[in-house]
């Protein structure tokens, strides 16, 4: 071997002047060459840095050939981001701009994993700087979602310089860009709250809104809506959230006691809005858990008032009296919480100050530490003709309740201080405009010469989010299990050998809302393939696949969102290549959103079962008359019929290696090797250049004959460099260290850029 390796030397040598730089080749089949060789390399559980520098070659080697190939430049950003000590920086850029400049189809995982990892290797902020507003810039229209992103990132920059105002700038506009982009949105919180600006109404009632539309889950973004609509006077919308916390808690909570914090203000915020059917509804559900809750019975009953159903009304306000009267015979238990209860009802409902007095006094001495307590029985005192019992209660607890500062207000107004009795009254209402303490304010704001006056216009504002959200504020809450539909889609459940298998996976928004795949969403967009394979062979690739999708749009209800999966290339390549008489059954099973249990199960979203499919690859029925006519289509045939016949050849050729070494063998027609290494070394004296790089790449999973190393060895001095690179790559698998002097002259003597930093590569130890 050493003397031809010699001899092929002074081979290249002597032609050395023959070779010339084929300019602009271009082929989308040797672009997928390339793609493929590089793709098995890097993903193989072995990979290192070495391996990964190779496979960046390669891809890099496909793009040129075919600057549309819109596959390579995401595992380009892939691989960089799973070798972060590479210096691909460069590479990089160009793979960036070219995913990017797909459009909105790009997704953001994979764009900012680009993004993150050209800021890691840039080593100033300065240059950070430059570097995202470039893509600002040059992307801000083309996709909103990325261009939020990159905005949010520019804000932080600035925010580590101090740079307040241009901060701010940029985390408007990625709020502003895209309304579910919640850190852009907590910092211009955060900046609120520092500089005390205040993001309008309207920003923050979407933010809340748009997190429930994330995540269906999120009880607390829904309350904080609600409870913002409320203090604005939005009561329907402030309905519509407390309703939706309270079917978001019944299924998250199925066995949970009484939720008070839900029931209460959606039964305030009904009255409000006068409707009587749903604050009777509400009032059902309550006593449905065996409980009576004097505030939801009182406000039921004013509802039942407005409408004009004094017999509803009277029967609850005469139900509730004589259970108070049973509490103070001792014939009825109740506890502190249930105690300021009826201090509120006759403090404020009733408005009677005699009984006012006997209930507050009642709760505080049950609870002597309860601000709310202190608060009814100053407010009691104050209108019962004792403030100066009430003033020292009222110095201790402050005016951050209602009723303590309602309280107060009474105290300024007795002292004729109607300024501060009045500013303190419309503070109060503006806390929480819906309760009975708001109205009895106003009506003291009236005697007072003054009204309150709400700080938005609520109808105005209300339209607003029904234009944006629909009359309802809230669609029907959905359980998460129901929302998606997840599908494997391919357009068979079986293929033959050397067709490709399209596989995807299809995910269909089931609501009525728009559904966003993101890390904060109830659907983060991991997905786990896992492939199990019977029939003529056997094996287990669990993790076969591993990714994360984050789309740069939401999914409109009833359409779904498509993810290719490359179940024919990575590992499963060469066993789907190399057995092509094999009948073959692929079991895919797919997670989205998996989790690992501690026992080692993997458990799908929700719960829910994963995909499952069964495809099956049909082995190739060879006879002689069928080989024939390949070998006759490698001679005379059109260049996509000679590709298929070499790469038939070569598959049958790593299956007759394959078989040598198996003790159970699947029935197979046997093929004299040389006759397949023979035919395929022929291909090597073509004129089609990427005949001959299919035809190495596609006996990268054999063992090459003399035939097929001479063959090969030849093309290290061909015209068109992607046959050189190809040569050099497939050699240097085989060949090993007497490989070694042909490398070192071709990273001195190739004319190729791309040739002699694989040579290079090669050339290194692992």
């Amino acid at each position: 071997m050493n003397g031809k390796i010699t001899a092929l030397i002074i081979f290249i040598i002597s032609f050395t002047a023959s070779i010339s730089v084929a300019a602009d080749l271009t082929s989308l089949l040797a672009a997928e060459a390339f793609y493929q060789s590089g793709y098995q390399l890097y993903t193989a559980p072995n990979a290192g840095i070495k391996e990964a520098n190779e496979a960046m070659i390669l891809f890099n080697a496909a793009l040129l050939l075919d600057s549309r190939a819109d596959y390579v430049p995401p595992e380009m950003i892939n691989l960089a981001w799973q070798f972060p000590q590479g210096d691909y920086s460069e590479l990089i850029k160009v793979a960036l701009e070219k995913y990017l400049n797909i459009g909105r189809t790009a997704d953001l995982d994979v764009a900012l994993k680009g993004v993150k990892y050209l800021l890691e290797k840039l080593e100033s902020r300065e240059d950070r700087q430059i570097f995202l507003q470039t893509l600002l810039d040059k992307y801000g229209k083309t996709n909103e979602f990325f261009a939020s992103e990159v905005a949010t990132q520019m804000g932080f920059l600035c925010s580590e310089t101090a740079d307040v105002n241009n901060a701010q700038k940029y985390f408007f506009y990625a709020f502003s860009t895209n309304l579910y982009n919640r850190s852009a949105f907590n910092a211009l919180a955060q900046y609120s709250t520092t500089d005390k600006q205040v993001l309008s109404a309207t920003a923050y009632l979407q933010s809340f809104r748009l997190a429930v539309r994330v995540n269906p889950l999120d009880i607390d973004s829904a309350y904080d809506f609600s409870r913002l609509a409320e203090s604005l006077g939005l009561f329907s919308a402030a309905s519509a959230g407390y309703r939706y916390c309270i079917q978001a808690n019944n299924y998250l909570n199925p066995a949970s006691s009484y939720p008070a914090e839900y029931y209460r203000p959606l039964a305030l915020n009904s009255m409000n809005t006068r409707n009587y059917r749903q604050s009777s509804t509400v009032l059902q559900q309550v006593r449905g858990y065996g409980v009576f809750d004097v505030m939801v019975e009182a406000v039921s009953a004013a509802a039942a008032k407005q409408s004009g159903d004094t017999k509803e009304a009277d029967a609850i306000f005469s139900t509730i009296k004589s259970n108070a009267q049973k509490i103070l015979a001792g014939q009825l238990a109740a506890n502190a919480a249930q105690l300021q209860d009826y201090a509120w009802f006759y403090s404020f409902v009733e408005d009677s100050n005699a009984d006012a007095l006997t209930w507050a006094t009642k709760a505080y001495d049950a609870d002597h530490n309860s601000v709310t307590a202190q608060a009814f029985l100053a407010y009691a005192l104050v209108q019962n003709g004792q403030s100066d019992l009430a003033k020292p209660m009222l110095s201790k607890i402050g005016t951050t309740t209602q009723t303590a500062a309602i309280a107060q207000a009474v105290i300024y107004d007795i002292n004729e201080n109607d300024s501060d009795a009045i500013a303190l009254l419309k503070s109060a209402i503006e806390s929480s405009p819906a309760t009975f303490e708001a109205y009895k304010a106003k009506e003291m704001l009236k005697k007072l010469g003054s009204e309150y006056v709400a700080p938005v216009d609520s109808v105005a504002l209300e339209t607003v989010l029904a234009n944006e959200y629909g009359q309802n504020y809230f669609s029907e809450f959905m359980p998460p299990e129901k929302m998606v539909t997840v599908a494997l889609k391919t357009s068979s459940t079986a293929f033959s050998y050397g067709t490709p298998l399209d596989t995807q996976l299809s995910i269909q928004n089931n609501s009525s809302e728009p559904l966003l795949i993101s890390p904060d969403s109830i659907i983060k967009g991991g997905i786990r393939v896992d492939v199990r394979l019977s029939g003529d062979l056997k094996g287990r690739f669990d993790n076969y696949i591993l990714k994360t999708i984050r789309p740069s749009y939401v999914i409109k209800p009833g359409s779904a969102l498509f993810v290719p999966l490359k179940l024919a290339e990575g590992k499963l390549k060469p066993i789907l290549d190399g057995h092509p008489q094999a009948n073959l059954n692929m079991e895919v099973t797919v997670y989205l959103d998996p989790q690992v249990a501690k026992n080692g199960n993997v458990q799908n979203i929700f719960g829910s079962e994963p995909v499952k499919l069964i495809i099956k690859r049909r082995k190739l029925e060879l006879d002689t008359l069928y080989l024939q006519q390949r070998f006759d289509a490698l001679k005379g045939g059109k260049q996509g019929q000679r590709i298929k016949s070499v790469q038939l050849f070569a598959g049958l050729l790593a299956e007759q290696q394959n078989l040598a070494t198996m003790t159970e063998r699947y029935k197979f027609l046997y093929c004299e090797p040389g006759l397949l290494t023979s035919a395929i070394a022929k291909c090597m004296n073509e004129n089609d250049w990427v005949l001959k790089v299919q035809a190495m790449q596609a006996v990268q999973n054999s063992s090459l004959d003399y035939r097929l190393v001479d063959g090969i060895s030849l093309q290290l001095d061909n015209n068109n460099w992607p046959v050189r690179l190809m040569a050099v790559y497939t050699l240097a698998q085989t060949q090993g260290a007497n490989f070694q002097t042909v490398l070192t002259w071709v990273v001195s003597n190739d004319t190729n850029k791309l040739v002699k930093a694989m040579a290079a590569e090669l050339s290194t130890a692992k």
